[in-house]
């Protein structure tokens, strides 16, 4: 668990918005006891992951690394036979607006998933599972149980890689650009450009592998909402200004920032409002 400053931060913008509803997936002992020190809802998951892991087995597209993406798929499908819908998120994502609402509306046109997804807006798109909104519905359930099955003809594929194998044209629900942003769009868009007023209501970093560069990315964009500033958070004049404490909560203070969770499907059990 080696980005937990990334889950401050994700958790930190969400809060500005009033969504205090959550359950944090801790792939190893470590990762959990860090998380319930700093009051996160946080869910021992490493018996669905398979093995002990540690901060190494994050490292991008390792064997370590596909099997906890596949882990994902496990969990989701037992969130969603408790009767719960879902909204999954990775850890490099900022919220700029209590999203949830609109996640809803959008999920009832498709009766398995709302992906975001990576590509070009006018030509193939594919899904992305680091960012998805998923109802407690039998197709949503079915899939994934597909996607499960199809690991054993290919077993060396992360998570992502299953689910597009196996999903039908008719299965892809994608978020709405640039409301949903991701790496596509911010690859596009000018270092000063105002997110916001661009109609974005959330941002998935992914265009970034590292963690510093993540940082960078955030820092430059103002998408850091965290009161300390992160590791190579004054980064060198190509990465644009200094990161500074609190730039991403002044910059976005007082905007929408009376917004109400709206619950989504059931309440889970343990999870409670916090301030």
């Amino acid at each position: 668990m080696c980005k937990v400053d990334l889950v401050d931060n994700f958790l930190c913008s969400l809060r500005m918005f009033g969504v205090n509803k959550y359950l944090i997936f801790a792939t190893d002992s470590v990762a959990l006891a860090m998380l319930r020190e700093r009051g996160y809802h946080a869910w021992d998951g490493e018996t669905t992951v398979g093995k002990g892991l540690d901060k190494s087995d994050s490292n991008f597209r390792t064997n370590s690394w596909k099997q906890l993406t596949r882990a994902k798929m496990k969990v989701a499908k037992q969130v969603l036979q408790s009767g719960h819908h879902m909204f999954f998120s990775d850890v490099d994502v900022v919220a700029l607006e209590n999203f949830l609402p609109s996640l809803v509306s959008e999920s009832q046109k498709s009766p398995q998933w709302l992906l975001d997804w990576d590509g070009k807006r006018t030509g193939k798109k594919e899904a992305n599972t680091g960012f998805y909104f998923m109802r407690a519905e039998k197709g949503s359930i079915d899939l994934l149980t597909k996607a499960t099955l199809q690991q054993k003809k290919m077993p060396a594929k992360d998570d992502q890689q299953l689910i597009n194998a196996v999903m039908t044209s008719g299965q892809r629900n994608y978020m709405p650009r640039p409301k949903f942003a991701n790496g596509c769009y911010l690859r596009n868009v000018g270092k000063s450009t105002d997110l916001v007023k661009k109609g974005v209501a959330a941002v998935h970093v992914n265009c970034a592998v590292s963690k510093l560069m993540k940082h960078k990315l955030m820092c430059n964009m103002g998408l850091w909402f965290c009161a300390n500033v992160p590791e190579g958070g004054n980064p060198r004049p190509t990465f644009g200004g200094r990161c500074k404490p609190g730039y991403g909560m002044e910059r976005f203070r007082g905007y929408n920032s009376s917004a109400s969770l709206t619950a989504v499907g059931k309440v889970g059990e343990g999870l409670v409002e916090r301030s």
